[in-house]
């Protein structure tokens, strides 16, 4: 059965309108998405999700950081981890569904070319 893929403003729309409701089945759909992290670390999907509920999404601005630090360094961009840093601060913010926008068209990106995320 073939996926069906969201676009950014789709996951921004839907981060907007559910007031972050939706941000917690993002991280679920995102950790699925990126089976690996950078040290080559198994992500668990679920494991990520009880975390974002039981810290009440305090979780979720350090799995923003890790997931950008991971496709920072896939796009093996030489400004370090500027991006990571700066979506994980916006997350921090009620407008974490921008920062899941631009996690989500980077994790797109990157499926193109590497082979182990979907």
């Amino acid at each position: 059965m073939k996926q069906r893929k969201l676009k950014p403003s789709i996951v921004f729309i839907l981060g907007f309108c559910t007031f972050g409701i939706a941000d917690l089945i993002f991280v679920y759909t995102f950790s699925r998405m990126l089976r690996f992290d950078k040290d080559g670390n198994v992500i668990y999907p679920m494991k990520e999700f009880i975390l974002n509920i039981i810290t009440f999404g305090i979780y979720g601005i350090y799995w923003t950081y890790s997931v950008n630090r991971t496709l920072d360094s896939y796009e093996e961009q030489g400004r370090g981890n500027t991006a990571a840093v700066l979506l994980a601060i916006a997350s921090a913010f009620p407008i974490r569904f921008i920062a899941f926008a631009i996690t989500y068209s980077r994790i797109e990106k990157a499926s193109e070319s590497v082979p182990y995320i979907n």
